[in-house]
């Protein structure tokens, strides 16, 4: 790499001899990100690049020349590739439901998940999920047809996280 630099949205660009790459998580990950930039225009040993107020990325080469223009402002959203996430447990829906829920969650980091049903006394009634997870986000449909109406629980266990929340099924 030839240059570097940072946005205020703490986005990571960086500039070789071909292409310019960025980072949206601190430099872990990178991603070639020359859409909508025009091409180098011959080898040059030495490039710069810079964030403008403006919102574009500009490089530069070692005598003053300009070499690419972004042609959109760089501060739109990270790729999908590229998002972060948090560990978070969102509420079913529906909630009350009659037989089948969907029960989404995201998570930061590749981890161990379960998912696992409660009813009121603590008894575990279904384990909805047990396997190992890319970070990211998840959609589980929950069958009921099994149990009978009332109050359960359903908690969710991903690394060190653990969250519940509470559902009602209305038959």
């Amino acid at each position: 790499m030839s240059d570097i630099t940072v946005t205020p949205t703490d986005k990571i660009f960086a500039i070789g001899v071909a292409n310019a790459y960025m980072s949206a998580d601190g430099g872990e990950n990178w991603v070639v990100n020359s859409d909508g930039l025009d091409k180098f225009s011959g080898f040059m040993p030495e490039y710069y690049i810079t964030y403008s107020p403006d919102g574009y990325l500009y490089a530069g080469g070692k005598f003053g020349q300009v070499i690419f223009r972004s042609a959109n402002p760089v501060n739109a959203s990270a790729p999908e590739a590229m998002k972060s996430y948090t560990t978070k447990l969102n509420q079913n829906y529906p909630n009350p439901f009659n037989s089948i829920t969907t029960i989404t969650y995201s998570i930061p980091k590749d981890c161990l998940v379960r998912l696992k049903v409660f009813d009121t006394l603590g008894n575990e009634v279904s384990q909805l999920v047990n396997e190992f997870k890319k970070a990211g986000e998840y959609r589980v449909n929950f069958n009921a047809g099994n149990l009978s109406s009332g109050v359960y629980l359903y908690k969710l266990f991903a690394g060190e996280y653990s969250a519940g929340k509470k559902f009602i099924l209305v038959k």
